[in-house]
């Protein structure tokens, strides 16, 4: 038990795989892209979730306002803003779509990092560097890319 605890500790965000390796969505995949399109439509999306769920506390395998993960709080948000059902864990959410440079990050994005040997972390650009995301620390809030914890742990960025 206690080595069971531990690793789901370990694994933070990085939980393990469910059978989720499709994106399945209420909208056709060209309604989908169109929905990510509008960048500023996006951002204000996104800043409106961010509005509903400030502070709401981190929670490993949450997926309420009670408590919620990074991978829950992206599913959510990308279901709920945009229609589209991504999958439960950052695992497979980092196989999906395009992988993108950092330098070509648009709104909807998403942004990984890897925070441990076996654990990693992610969020949603919301522009001007900045990205909205469930921190283990103080809950769903809006961090900067440059921030030295966050530019030093970045892995990857992938485009839906």
């Amino acid at each position: 038990l206690t080595i069971s605890c531990l690793f789901l500790l370990l694994t933070a965000c990085g939980s393990s795989p469910h059978k989720e390796h499709e994106i399945a969505s209420d909208l056709s995949h060209s309604q989908s892209v169109a929905a990510l399109s509008d960048s500023s439509s996006v951002r204000n999306a996104l800043l409106k979730q961010y509005k509903e769920w400030q502070g709401v506390p981190y929670s490993l395998g949450g997926k309420s306002k009670k408590g919620i993960d990074c991978s829950g709080f992206v599913q959510l948000t990308y279901q709920k803003k945009f229609g589209i059902h991504l999958p439960r864990n950052t695992e497979n959410q980092a196989v999906i779509g395009l992988t993108i440079s950092k330098k070509n990050l648009k709104p909807g994005n998403l942004v990984f990092f890897k925070t441990g040997d076996f654990t990693n972390h992610v969020g949603i650009y919301i522009g001007s560097n900045e990205f909205l995301h469930a921190s283990t620390s103080r809950g769903v809030m809006i961090s900067s890319l440059y921030n030295a914890y966050w530019r030093k742990h970045y892995w990857k960025s992938v485009r839906y």
